[in-house]
């Protein structure tokens, strides 16, 4: 099974963002003493979707990047204060954005979870077993835990509950020659979002604010919505109880906070 921080963090996870349905991201404002860290993207935008309050760009690689507008963004246009709605496909776009935590599943030092997505071909929900397929065309079987959780479309269900067909996301972890599904979601909501893996540097519950350190050693800061999901272990948690040393598989949208545009051809 291909490992997260090998394609969701790629090209294939950012291609993934392009032309899904508007994801609904809660504006969650981090507190006056927290220090938002922002990322920065620059490519030339091909798609602007105002009334969803979002775009997309292409980089200069060739990768998309779908961004959700901030409720306080800023956007310049050739120097001027303007809008979303006035920037067009093909304008270049320079993105300051921060990144906004969903889902948060952690376990300890010694555990690992991985994740993929796919298209369930089959389905045996008595025996609490499903089969999938990659993005490669290759299938895998999974058996789902006892204490799995399964969302569709944001909304707690059961296995019975999928069918053949649907497009699904997987936290699993792998014991011996079985993977176990930990985590199963379903929807466009979830296919929408961007994910990162890593150990957890610091944390910090009254900011709502979480520092990753990735496989690479590169520290990214996620701001952490006041409804998103944190699992511990397998169960039900709260930011407050995620630990330095964690490991964690984060799921994000990307909240656009400052936007400079320039137009080859005014």
């Amino acid at each position: 099974m291909i490992r997260l921080s090998m394609w969701l963090l790629g090209i294939l996870a950012l291609a993934l963002l392009a032309g899904l349905p508007t994801l609904a991201l809660a504006e969650d404002k981090p507190s006056d003493q927290t220090q938002q860290a922002t990322e920065t993207a620059r490519g030339q935008i091909t798609k602007v979707s105002a009334d969803h309050h979002q775009f997309t760009l292409k980089d200069t690689n060739g990768r998309e990047w779908t961004f959700r507008s901030g409720r306080d963004n800023k956007v310049q246009f050739n120097g001027k204060e303007t809008s979303l709605a006035d920037l067009k496909a093909g304008d270049e776009v320079t993105v300051h954005y921060r990144l906004l935590a969903r889902n948060i599943n952690s376990a300890a030092a010694n555990r690992t979870t991985d994740i993929t997505r796919g298209q369930i071909t089959k389905l045996s929900a008595d025996q609490n077993q499903f089969t999938l397929k990659d993005p490669n065309g290759k299938e895998w079987m999974f058996q789902v835990t006892q204490n799995a959780k399964v969302r569709v479309n944001d909304k707690e269900a059961r296995l019975a509950d999928l069918k053949i067909g649907d497009d699904v996301t997987i936290f699993y972890e792998k014991q011996n020659d079985q993977l176990m599904a930990r985590d199963i979601r379903s929807g466009p909501a979830m296919q929408a979002l961007a994910f990162a893996q890593g150990q957890v540097a610091k944390v910090s519950d009254a900011n709502r604010q979480l520092i990753v350190k990735d496989r690479n050693g590169k520290e990214r800061t996620f701001q952490v919505g006041q409804d998103a999901k944190v699992r511990l272990n397998g169960q039900d948690s709260n930011l407050a109880d995620l630990k330095a040393g964690n490991e964690v598989t984060v799921a994000y949208g990307m909240v656009a906070q400052d936007i400079r545009s320039e137009r080859r051809n005014p």
